[in-house]
Parts: C-alpha cells; sequence; structure tokens
C-alpha cells in the first residue's frame, strides 16, 4: 500500500508543474510551410551521431516538388546550396525575432531561383551561402517560396524546418509554437542502465528467476522495461542493492499515431523520494554546442549495440545548455539503511507522460572486492586527461591535444603497427574510434619514407574517419583529427573517376534530353572542385554528393547546334581528370 501511495503522491507533485514551455513562444503567428497534414519523420532533439536533431522532418508524400510556403511575414535573409547538408535551403527572418529555416528543397520559388543562377554564374560556383538584405525578397505569410526535395545530405524526400532566434541563430523547437499536430502517444521507455561510478560503488541486481548480476566501477548493468496498467517497471526485478556513488541512463522512443517513425523524447526527469535529482528538456539548442552529445548519452553503447541510452547524469565536459535543476549532477550516492525511491517522468512537447519506477536498497553487508575485475595496463597504455592539455612525442609520431580535447579521463593504447599495402609509414594506433572526441587535436606523422615527388600528393588517413589531409613541415606530415584510432600516410596520384551518364566521347546526339549528367568519385583523397565548360564557357554543373551525379540542364549558354563539352573534376591531392566530347543539341 505504501508502495502505491508513493507512486500517486509521486504523480501528483509531477502532473502539478507547468505542462510544457510553449507557452513561451507566441502560438497562430506561424503557420505550417505545407498545406497537407503535417507528418513527422524526424523531430526536435532527435539524438543523431555527433548531434541533436534541431529541426522538424515533415514528410511531403515521398515525392519531390510539393510547394512549401513563408510561415510568415518577413524576407529571405539568407539562401544556402552545397552538395551535402542543407542542400538547396532558404532561411527567412520573420520581424518578432525569430527566423524559420527551410532545408533540402528541390528548387526555389521561380523569382529567387533566377537570382541564385545569376549568381551561381557570375561566380562560376554551384555552391553558394549568400547573405541578404531585408529588400532583395520580402515574403508574405503564405507566399509559394520553393518545393520540397531531397538535396544536400537527405536520405527521403522531406522538409527540414527550423525556428531559430534571429539574433543568436540558436534552434528553437518549433512544436512548442501550437503547429497542429494532434498527438496522444506517451513516450516508450524500453530500458534503464545504471553506472557504479567509482571505485566504491557497487551493484547488484537480483532477478525474479534468481538470477544475480554484480557490478563494479567500470562496469554498467542493462534492464528492460515493462508497462503494467499504464505504468513502466523493471522487468523481472524483484530488487537492486547498491552502495556508494551510482548514475543511471534511459532508453526511450516517442511516437505520433498514424506515423511509424521513431522520435525523440522531448523532457526526461529523474526524482528521488519525489524530488528532482535531474532534468533536461529540448526546447532550445546551440549549433557550438552539438557534439556534447557524445557525453550526454552513452556513446560507448552506441557504438556497440546501436542503441541511444541518454545519461541522467553528467561528468568531464559537458556544456549543454539543456538542464536544470541537477542535485550533485544527477549522481546518487547510495548509503544508510533506508530504501531510495526512483521514478523517471518522460515527455514529449505536447505534454504526454510515461512514468517508470524501481527502488534500490543500500547494501547493508561488506562488499567483497576481490571479485572486482582488476583494469589492465598492459604495455603502451597511456592516461589523457580532458581538463589539461597533452601531448605524446617520439621519434615518428606525435599529437597535440588542447585542454578538453575530450571528455572524460581516459586510458587507452598506443600502439605502433606493421606498415599496411601502399602505405607511407607505420600504422600509429592511438585509442580506439570507441572513445568520443570533442574537438579537434594536432596529429603528425614523420614522413622520412615518403618519396620526394609525392611530397604534394601524401596525406595521413584515418581508419575511423578516412582522409585528412596534410601539409609537410621539416620533414612531418601535420594535419587535425577528431577521432581516436589507427593513422598512416598514403599518397593519391590517381586522378578522379568520371563516368558518363548520356553522353561518350566519340559524340552524341542529345536533341532529345534535358542536360547532361556524369558519375564523379575519388575513392582516396575525395572530390575537391568540379567544372564543366560548353565551347569554352563555365555553365552550371549541380552536385549531388550522395549520388556522386553532377548534372547540367540545357540553357541559354547551350543553344540548339554543334558543341564541344570539356569537364575538369579535380581531388583534394589536386589531381585532375579531363574529359572532352563533342555533341549535338
Amino acid at each position: 500500500m505504501r508502495f502505491f501511495l508513493y507512486i500517486f503522491l509521486s504523480l501528483f507533485t509531477y502532473i502539478t508543474f507547468p505542462k510544457n514551455a510553449s507557452g513561451q513562444f507566441p502560438h497562430g503567428y506561424f503557420r505550417s510551410p505545407i498545406n497537407e497534414k503535417i507528418e513527422l519523420s524526424g523531430n526536435f532533439g532527435e539524438l543523431r551521431p555527433n548531434h541533436f536533431h534541431t529541426g522538424i522532418d515533415i514528410k511531403i508524400c515521398g515525392v519531390e516538388g510539393l510547394p512549401i510556403y513563408a510561415a510568415a511575414d518577413g524576407y529571405v535573409s539568407r539562401i544556402g546550396i552545397s552538395p551535402v547538408g542543407y542542400g538547396n535551403v532558404l532561411y527567412i527572418a520573420h520581424p518578432n525575432g525569430y527566423t524559420t529555416v527551410y532545408a533540402h528543397l528541390y528548387r526555389f520559388a521561380n523569382n529567387i531561383s533566377g537570382y541564385v543562377r545569376q549568381v551561381q554564374y557570375q561566380t562560376q560556383s554551384f555552391e553558394q551561402d549568400m547573405m541578404l538584405d531585408a529588400e532583395k525578397f520580402p515574403v508574405k505569410k503564405g507566399d509559394l517560396i520553393g518545393f520540397g526535395g531531397n538535396s544536400g545530405g537527405s536520405h527521403g524526400a522531406h522538409l527540414h524546418f527550423e525556428i531559430r532566434e534571429t539574433k543568436t541563430e540558436k534552434p528553437v523547437n518549433p512544436l512548442l509554437f501550437g503547429f497542429d499536430i494532434p498527438d496522444s502517444v506517451s513516450p516508450v521507455i524500453r530500458s534503464v542502465k545504471i553506472y557504479p561510478l567509482e571505485e566504491n560503488s557497487y551493484l547488484q541486481v537480483n532477478f525474479s528467476n534468481k538470477k544475480i548480476i554484480k557490478g563494479f566501477e567500470g562496469q554498467s548493468i542493462k534492464l528492460d522495461a515493462v508497462k503494467i496498467k499504464g505504468t513502466y517497471y523493471l522487468k523481472g526485478v524483484s530488487s537492486i542493492k547498491a552502495q556508494g556513488p551510482i548514475g543511471f541512463a534511459i532508453q526511450a522512443d516517442d511516437y505520433i499515431q498514424g506515423v511509424h517513425n521513431t522520435l525523440g523524447v522531448y523532457s526526461v526527469e529523474l526524482c528521488l523520494n519525489s524530488q528532482r535529482q535531474y532534468f533536461h528538456q529540448m526546447q532550445r539548442l546551440d549549433f557550438s554546442l552539438k557534439r556534447f552529445i557524445n557525453t550526454h548519452t552513452d556513446y560507448t553503447e552506441r557504438s556497440h549495440s546501436g542503441k541511444w541510452y541518454e545519461k541522467s547524469f553528467i561528468r568531464g565536459n559537458n556544456e549543454l545548455p539543456i538542464y536544470s535543476g541537477l542535485q550533485n549532477n544527477g549522481i546518487i550516492n547510495i548509503n544508510g539503511t533506508d530504501e531510495f525511491k526512483f521514478a523517471y517522468y518522460l515527455k514529449d512537447a505536447n505534454a504526454n507522460l510515461s512514468t517508470l519506477v524501481f527502488n534500490v536498497t543500500p547494501v547493508t553487508a561488506p562488499v567483497d572486492f576481490s571479485q572486482k575485475p582488476t583494469a589492465s595496463h598492459t604495455e603502451g597504455t597511456i592516461k589523457i586527461p580532458y581538463s589539461q592539455e597533452y601531448s605524446l612525442s617520439n621519434e615518428n609520431f606525435s599529437v597535440k591535444m588542447p585542454k578538453n580535447t575530450l571528455y572524460e579521463d581516459i586510458s587507452c593504447q598506443y600502439n605502433v603497427l606493421p606498415k599496411t599495402p601502399k602505405a607511407y609509414s607505420s600504422v600509429h594506433e592511438l585509442g580506439s574510434h570507441k572513445i568520443p572526441v570533442h574537438d579537434f587535436y594536432e596529429i603528425a606523422i614523420k614522413a622520412d619514407e615518403v618519396p620526394h615527388r609525392l611530397a604534394e600528393k601524401a596525406f595521413i588517413v584515418s581508419q575511423t574517419s578516412g582522409y585528412l589531409g596534410g601539409t609537410m613541415e621539416n620533414g612531418w606530415l601535420k594535419t587535425k583529427a577528431r577521432t581516436l584510432g589507427k593513422f598512416y600516410i598514403m599518397a593519391d596520384t590517381t586522378p578522379p573517376a568520371l563516368i558518363p551518364g548520356n553522353i561518350q566521347a566519340a559524340g552524341s546526339n542529345l536533341w532529345k534530353s534535358t542536360g547532361i549528367r556524369f558519375k564523379i568519385s575519388d575513392n582516396q583523397s575525395g572530390i575537391k572542385s568540379y567544372k564543366g565548360f560548353i565551347d569554352g564557357k563555365w555553365v552550371l554543373f549541380q552536385y549531388d554528393a550522395k549520388s556522386a551525379l553532377i548534372y547540367y540542364f540545357f540553357d541559354e549558354f547551350c543553344p540548339p547546334g554543334k558543341h564541344i563539352l570539356e569537364m575538369e573534376i579535380t581531388d583534394n591531392r589536386n589531381n585532375i581528370r579531363r574529359w572532352k566530347a563533342e555533341f549535338v543539341r
């Protein structure tokens, strides 16, 4: 009876808090950017590799070309065009201090598209980042501004829509602005992880099937959740016993009725005996802090299983602005004799609530720490502090890490491994790709095995992230890295590959075609630039990096008749592929 009274009192305490923060934001000011019903394939704050999602992804009926409209009066303040990232994107500044963003567009409205094309020809560049004044393209609420698409880093036709504070450029959750998106589905709690955090910490989980799992510092225990009569509990757990500082992490998803896509949870709160210990909510984010997701979540677990666990405690290097009401940074010190009553409260942006309750009992008998696994200190183990500068140097390898390059102090291996085929140095192994790195650090490898003729073609490669580039300085090849793992020197002397799509070098009749297309690729240093010339004049080839496709739509610079096409594709080590053909249009 006392247990159910605890649940009731905890819920009562929770639901008397304000439902959500939407009252801070204007409702009715912004209209939907589409005329159809809004269905989401992604939401604000959703967990993504190395970043939080900073907008909402709106389905556009699965096809390119759905009309997109201005959400409110304002003016187009910025236009971006890129083969990656946001692709074709518009920014509209509004008088109320917010800017709306419309990304992955198929194309812009005609007046905007014509201006963009003019600038592209003036600058002889497909890629653009234009800042505009208020007089160039004023818009009214509901004006057609473009058409939904799949440009840039998109992997399916949709509209990525953001609302940012104009002054700070910080993104704000669009779902707090009153868009008509019915949602009565509460978050789904999957599981919880518990971490013994210090040398004297201990954890023991007893299951109803008599199974017992023990954990010490550096370990964790995962417990599945099950929903019974509207409340979540830990599946099959009869008791949890602990000693010393421990931390928790939770795995959960959100959904909207009628939509199968998995979404992110808006807020997570952890209470102890009805008192808040930890709280975060996805109301505002900061682009400059996006990589702190790697410490907000369990990065190792994500690398191993692909599952996202959001930690309910903070340690080390973490500057995210999403937290409030923390007690001891969410770390719980289990001691004494009284039972610790925990409750997780998870909400979506529409205030739908899910609750998980469980108890932890302090260990009263002495803990046998002889069962604790001993850390291995093999030859080559080094310790790197996150809060201090760090350097490692020998006759062939050098690393310089500024303060806060990492999220926590780490112990890792440094090893020198034999050369791989076509390499011009030994392989230098520093740690593992499963250890997250927050910021760039300097790496250098002695280049005495690189022939002089290849000095400008040499680069450092990471087995984790690929091409890193590099410049020669006093016999060393130096560059920046943002991962740990294996590094070595290679050289790229091969020009990029160019595969014609609808045109042949021997000549082609293209009178039935709307344009010319090629596949381009470079499997070593990557594509640096691409140019096409018709009769000696630069023409606009567009580039879609994800499909490795470049294409030119016939325009006034290619009238009907006989023409000569010349292509020039350059990689990041300045190897150039040239290609020439005659064609008739």
